[in-house]
């Protein structure tokens, strides 16, 4: 379970850690560096819950797509979303991380809900199944988008890369591999484009982000 081993070093830390969120914006970028994908990654950690969220922009579709990875400590449960930045399109995928005899993996669209084990999710047959039943129910442009995504370069980026693991590999037909002709890019701090998702920045992020530009340094992380 791969949001096992994203989240719960995270978990560990955040027991005896106060509250604190980091940003990082990020792009990636073709062969010949025009940007294919603008992206923000949110790490939420705190005493009872560590959360990423990864806000994404298609610069080819113009499309505004957000990545979310979620573990509750008190109830040991894992969400993993991927949907549009209204949130009405959108598919997801959750289940308790310990306590079960046999964990259920929920997945869930608009109009779609289904439970499995994980035993069943390795079977072919019961995987081929549940992809066809997702397909069938997900918005057809959206389905569309994540699959010209998926050719378009944005498992090169470190922050949504999971997804294809997690979510894609029960939506896609195939193998998801990054492409040879993109790759990540390091990008300034882009408050504007976090606040389009509805994510502003803190009064002291914007403090460090002025800060940095008048000592002429360079944040990685806000």
């Amino acid at each position: 379970m791969l949001i096992c081993l994203f989240l719960l070093p995270v978990a560990v830390l955040a027991q005896d850690s106060p509250a604190r969120t980091i940003r990082r914006h990020t792009s990636v970028r073709g062969a010949d560096q025009e940007t294919l994908f603008l992206i923000t990654e949110i790490m939420h950690v705190d005493p009872e819950r560590t959360e990423s969220t990864v806000l994404i922009e298609d610069e080819t579709l113009h499309e505004r797509f957000i990545y979310r990875m979620a573990y509750d400590l008190g109830r040991k449960r894992a969400l993993i979303e991927f949907s549009d930045d209204s949130g009405k399109k959108f598919v997801r995928r959750t289940y308790d991380v310990v306590g079960a005899a046999t964990p259920m993996i929920t997945f869930e669209a608009a109009s779609f809900s289904a439970k499995i084990t994980e035993a069943d999710l390795q079977q072919q047959k019961s995987r081929r199944a549940l992809t066809a039943q997702i397909r069938e129910t997900l918005d057809p442009h959206f389905l569309e988008s994540l699959e010209l995504m998926r050719f378009g370069g944005l498992r090169s980026s470190n922050a949504a890369s999971p997804f294809y693991d997690t979510l894609g590999n029960v939506i896609f037909h195939g193998e998801c591999a990054a492409p040879e002709n993109a790759h990540e890019a390091e990008e300034p701090p882009d408050c504007g484009f976090d606040k389009a998702f509805g994510f502003a920045c803190s009064d002291a992020q914007l403090e460090n982000i002025a800060q940095a530009k008048r000592d002429g340094t360079t944040l990685k992380a806000y």
